[in-house]
């Protein structure tokens, strides 16, 4: 949960680039570079978190540079 990093005094709001909903409808960027890292906290509705791996299961199947990988299982 993103709160503890908060209430620690870790990160602030200039540390977030975005809620995961913004990069999915095209409102900000995602990664932009390989070496940038996306933290994703599924704090929240489950809904959320089935609509977001089905998008991500969706880009990285249309992707040539992404080995595939099953979305349950082992």
């Amino acid at each position: 949960e993103i709160s503890r990093s908060y209430e620690e005094g870790r990160i602030d709001d200039s540390d977030i680039h975005g809620a995961v909903g913004e990069i999915v409808v095209g409102d900000r960027s995602g990664r932009t570079e390989a070496d940038e890292i996306t933290v994703f906290d599924s704090t929240g509705l489950a809904i959320q978190d089935v609509a977001t791996a089905h998008v991500i299961y969706e880009h990285a199947s249309e992707a040539d540079d992404v080995d595939s990988f099953p979305l349950v299982g082992r």
